[in-house]
Parts: C-alpha cells; structure tokens; sequence
C-alpha cells in the first residue's frame, strides 16, 4: 500500500514471524531521488512521528519505523531484532534496486542495525554509517545490573527533567510520550523482558568489524543523554579501540527525532555524511 504525503511517500509491508504478521512502513523522501540513505528508527518511533522525521530528511532517504516489538510473543527480542531489520532490507534492496547506500540507525535501532550489516551479506551494501544517541555503547551501565530496567527508569526520569522545558513549546515531544505509554505496558512482563534484553545489547564488536572493513562510522549524541551518556560511549570506543568521531551536541538529552532537539540531532547526522564523503 502507498500514500502519499506533500512530502513523503508513504509503503507499508510486512512479514510472517512464526504466527504473527507483522506490519510496517517506510517513508521515502524525494520520490524522484533514487535513495541514498536509509535510516532505521528507535523503538516506538511509528505512525506520525516517523513521518514527521522523514518529511525533515534530505530528498534521497528512505525512513523505516521503529521495530514493533509488542506484537511478538518472544521473551528474548533479540532475534526479532535481527529478523526485522533484515526483513525490511530485503524488501527495500529490490523495490528501490538499491547497491550502496549510507545508513543511519537511532537509539533502540542501532544494535540490531549494526549486527545486520557486519555480519551478513548487506555489508556488500552498506557505504558510511552513522548512529544516532545509540543503545548499545554503554553496555557495562546495564549488563551488570540484576534489573537493568531499574537504572533505565531513573535514568529516563533524569532524562525528562532536561526535557521538562520543552513540554511546554513541543506539541511532538508530548505526542511521543503519549504514543509510548500506549505501545509499552512495563507491567507486561514479556515487554519488560524485551527491554532488559536490549538494553544488555553491546554492539562494539560488530561496529569494530565495519571499522576494519573500511566502513566510515560516525556517532551522534546529546551532552545531557541519561539514557546513553557520551562519556559512557567514549569509554567504550575507547576500550574497544574504535578511533571514530563522536560529535556531542551541547544540553541536548535523549530526544525523539521529530522534536526541536531531535532535529538537531538528525542534521548533525547528515552533516556528518557529508563530511566523511569529501
């Protein structure tokens, strides 16, 4: 199915996962640009917030929703992860006849992304890669939690006081909260399984396959994310000797891409494509 927006071109598919059917979208900007870049978005990024994203992308960019990971019954989401990202590539490769592209993974999308591209045939078409306030680089903060969703909660109410202010001004920051409070029930305990599978997500070995394989990797992050601090990922890249730049907008925290913060966040991103592509 298409629908068309004054933007963006809107196609939804979808896939059978054991039993269930699952369904999903993908924006394209610019239909008579042929793609150049794909970004994949975090979790509970569907319906109009990933549209308001795409319709701020560069003409070029096909936009894919959040993985919805409520409509599985597994307890461990990981391998939906890795099957939903490959799904919609798989898809995408033959209606857009794609052969290299640059691609962009946000939050929640960018440990099962990176594991996609590094570690099956896709690395053939991936170009540079970019991500965007990740999960995945921080995974001492979590993995060694015996509830690692306790830290993540206060961490995301640390998170909010520094968004605090924009509730106010940000009619699409208080959509984002709504729409999250109605997918994710954490007093479902296979939603809550999900999430303590992947925050315990270390994607450094993965992206340090890339690294060695010559891919150019860049990673966007706000100065005040709870979720994911800079000086978290830092340590990581460090530790894991992956010299890549890290470029750390000031007194931006953890932000959903359509919103003001959001926005600088994703034109950092693409900024940051330009630049490696000099």
């Amino acid at each position: 199915m298409i629908t068309n927006s004054s933007k963006v071109i809107k196609r939804s598919y979808s896939f059978k996962y054991g039993t269930a059917r699952i369904a999903y979208d993908v924006w394209q900007t610019g239909p008579d640009v042929d793609p150049e870049a794909i970004l994949f978005l975090g979790a509970g990024q569907v319906g109009l917030l990933a549209q308001w994203v795409a319709e701020h992308c560069p003409p070029g960019t096909l936009v894919v929703q959040g993985m919805p990971h409520w409509l599985v019954s597994d307890v461990d989401v990981i391998t939906f992860a890795y099957t939903y990202i490959e799904k919609v590539i798989s898809k995408l490769v033959p209606v857009h006849n794609l052969s290299k592209v640059n691609v962009l993974a946000e939050s929640q999308a960018a440990a099962a992304t990176t594991f996609v591209f590094a570690n099956t045939r896709f690395r053939a078409l991936l170009k540079d890669f970019v991500l965007i306030q990740p999960l995945g680089l921080n995974p001492a903060a979590y993995s060694k939690a015996s509830n690692p969703l306790t830290i993540f909660a206060r961490r995301t109410a640390q998170n909010l006081k520094s968004q605090l202010p924009q509730f106010m001004f940000e009619s699409r920051l208080r959509h984002n909260a709504r729409q999250l409070s109605r997918i994710v029930n954490f007093r479902n305990p296979i939603l809550r399984a999900h999430y303590e599978s992947g925050l315990k997500s270390d994607l450094s070995p993965d992206l340090l396959t890339l690294h060695h394989t010559g891919h150019r990797i860049a990673v966007i992050i706000g100065t005040k994310d709870a979720l994911f601090p800079p000086n978290e990922i830092a340590e990581t890249l460090q530790k894991n000797g992956l010299a890549v730049p890290l470029f750390q907008l000031p007194a931006v925290p953890h932000s959903p891409l359509a919103t003001r913060y959001g926005i600088w966040l994703l034109d950092t991103a693409f900024e940051s494509l330009k630049m490696t592509n000099r």
